[in-house]
């Protein structure tokens, strides 16, 4: 699917953050942008002090997630390659206040868990592509697979999504 990168253009759960303690997005997905751009989350608001929720989303060819409570965003270390798929997941445990992070494209894996998190509500629904945060960018990017958990994952069963995602995607062509 390519979704515009401009909000409001997103394939949308009916699952809010409000009403889990904890949950887990994955996504595979094409970055064709170098501009900000949303790839999943339930980021909502304003940029900067206003904003609430949480999102995984590319900038100046590099992927971030941010988890907002404040600003502050992760600097994934991936130099992103435009016309190859990247996988990222996203695991928030607001009892536990533990993150993990996992992304990989081309063989490359980044991880990271944290365990100081002070999560914001946005009582917006999950959603791969850009459902809520403002951006007036019309680039496109491909997403292949999405899923959403309603429990947070470790870092080692993230990986196993990835591979399982993996095998799925080889099967049509699709390699990261």
């Amino acid at each position: 699917v390519s979704l515009s990168i401009k909000n409001g253009n997103a394939l949308v759960s009916d699952l809010l953050d409000s009403a889990v303690s904890q949950f887990t997005m994955s996504g595979l997905f094409m970055p064709n942008s170098t501009n900000l751009s949303t790839i999943m989350g339930n980021l909502a608001g304003a940029s900067g002090e206003t904003a609430t929720g949480f999102g995984i989303f590319t900038s100046a060819g590099k992927l971030y997630a941010t988890i907002r409570t404040q600003v502050s965003s992760w600097d994934v270390g991936l130099a992103l390659d435009p016309v190859k798929p990247v996988f990222a997941s996203l695991s928030i445990n607001k009892t536990t206040r533990i993150v993990n992070f996992v992304a990989q494209q081309a063989g490359i894996f980044y991880e990271k868990t944290t365990t100081n998190l002070n999560y914001l509500n946005a009582d917006v629904p999950f959603s791969f592509g850009n459902n809520r945060f403002p951006s007036s960018f019309t680039n496109t990017n491909k997403m292949y697979e999405g899923i959403i958990h309603d429990k947070a994952l470790s870092i080692d069963e993230i990986k196993m999504v990835a591979n399982r995602m993996k095998i799925r995607q080889e099967q049509r062509g699709i390699i990261f």
